[in-house]
């Protein structure tokens, strides 16, 4: 992927002998896990880890930056650490924390990525800093926008919100990365489809 600032892709397609479409990534909602001693720690298969939103904890805790995990997942979600290369399963839960047992183990490291796939978060898939980037996308004139983390087809409507006040609407690309999205995929991609359409 080539990332570039508004003057540069302008200067790429004056250049440019063929037409070229220009993506916009969205973020999306980022869950990280917060400082580890050592900034890294290796976690073996079986092994069994305690996650928490919580600060100040026994060095051995596992720091997430996202206040309700405790409260959202649920006994027998999947957790993705580094890049979905580490996996865990929630064995069970206490008032501030999380117990699970290392599936697939690995190395994990400070403020790197955590992945829910099976959980309901309640952080929006359009976020507001999502807002802000698309705004600036559609100044540039983006050819196309994608959404990530898109589990239900409600997830696209503020985005719809903002493409009908632009009079040139990119086509929105809804990003499949829960299993649940999975179910409402038809109306995920009519959803879609009717946020990319022309007046």
């Amino acid at each position: 992927m080539v990332c570039a600032s508004g003057s540069l892709l302008a200067e790429i397609l004056l250049l440019s002998v063929r037409e070229i479409g220009i993506l916009q990534d969205l973020g999306g909602p980022k869950i990280r896990l917060g400082k580890l001693p050592g900034e890294e720690r290796e976690l073996q298969p079986d092994e069994r880890v305690i996650l928490s939103p919580m600060t100040g904890l026994d060095r051995s805790v596992i720091p997430v930056n996202y206040p309700y995990i405790v409260e959202d997942v649920a006994v027998g979600d999947r957790i993705l650490l580094a890049d979905g290369l580490v996996e865990l399963k929630v064995e069970h839960k206490q008032a501030d924390r999380i117990v699970c047992r290392v599936v697939v183990g690995g190395v994990v490291q400070s403020h790197k990525g955590v992945n829910l796939p099976t959980t309901n978060i309640r952080i929006p898939a359009f976020t507001d800093k999502d807002r802000d980037d698309l705004a600036l996308g559609l100044e540039e004139g983006v050819d196309f926008v994608t959404l990530s983390f898109v589990s239900h087809e409600r997830d696209l409507e503020p985005v719809q919100d903002v493409l009908n006040q632009n009079t040139n609407r990119p086509f929105l690309i809804a990003k499949i990365e829960k299993p649940r999205a999975i179910e409402r995929l038809e109306k995920i991609l009519a959803q879609a489809r009717k946020c990319s359409d022309p007046w």
